[in-house]
């Protein structure tokens, strides 16, 4: 097998992973509307799977720059290195996103335990921690445009693409 045909296996396989990953992320994590910390208090185990998921799916997006890579660095090495960078940005506020989300359970666990005087404050914190996972994403997803953008001239240049 030619390197350029072993980079296109793992590249699709990793990008089969993320999509499976994030479908998954999305149907088992609690609901992040209404009340959310009463959704992730009655399902903690949900909100870990999503979690994890949302990390396994992070990864690859890092994994599918590394693996196409040394494809497009003889065209543009550059472009190539820059695609890669932004990807691991896109994967890095992925990561940020996942970490405000786990920041739920303990907010959860605590109105659960009875903290009742303490309800508007934990409500705010959650509220915080959704809104800072939302800015979180949506960096990621500008990294990701960029580094796509980067891809899409490097494969143009390289005629990889149909014309």
């Amino acid at each position: 097998m030619t390197p350029s045909r072993r980079a296109a296996l793992a590249t699709g396989t990793l990008l089969l992973v993320a999509l499976v990953a994030v479908l998954v992320a999305d149907a088992a994590r609690p609901a992040l509307t209404g009340d959310v910390l009463a959704a992730v208090a009655d399902a903690p185990g949900r909100l870990a799977v999503g979690a994890l998921c949302y990390l396994l799916a992070a990864g690859t997006s890092v994994g599918i720059a590394i693996a196409l890579y040394p494809v497009l660095r003889p065209t543009a090495p550059g472009l190539a290195l820059a695609a890669v960078v932004f990807r691991t940005i896109e994967a890095s506020f992925y990561i940020v996103a996942v970490v405000a989300l786990l920041g739920l359970r303990p907010l959860a666990e605590a109105l659960r335990a009875g903290a009742s005087d303490e309800t508007a404050t934990l409500r705010l914190l959650a509220d915080a921690l959704l809104a800072g996972r939302g800015h979180a994403t949506v960096v990621g997803v500008v990294a990701f445009v960029v580094g796509a953008a980067c891809y899409y001239t490097v494969l143009y240049r390289a005629r990889l693409v149909p014309r």
